[in-house]
């Protein structure tokens, strides 16, 4: 989860979001067809705990973060 976390902060760094696929997301949050959303709220979870919302995308396939409003001034940064 600490790379994956890296590789968000990152890429926030200098853009206003970051896409995750399924293949990055999976190694984390693996798919399992009846737990979905059980996995969509933790990876919800997961993105505010860091200052960060998580919109899905084809879901299943791909999760777009963007710092949330407050995390700008590096307030809620880890």
């Amino acid at each position: 989860m600490e790379a994956l976390t890296r590789q968000i902060r990152h890429r926030l760094e200098n853009h206003k979001s970051c896409t995750i696929f399924e293949k990055d997301l999976g190694r984390v949050w693996p798919y399992v067809d009846a737990a979905r959303e059980e996995r969509f709220a933790a990876i919800k979870a997961y993105a505010k705990a860091r200052g960060w919302s998580a919109t899905f995308l084809d879901p299943g396939i791909r999760v777009t973060f963007r710092r949330l409003p407050e995390a700008k001034t590096g307030a809620s940064r880890r």
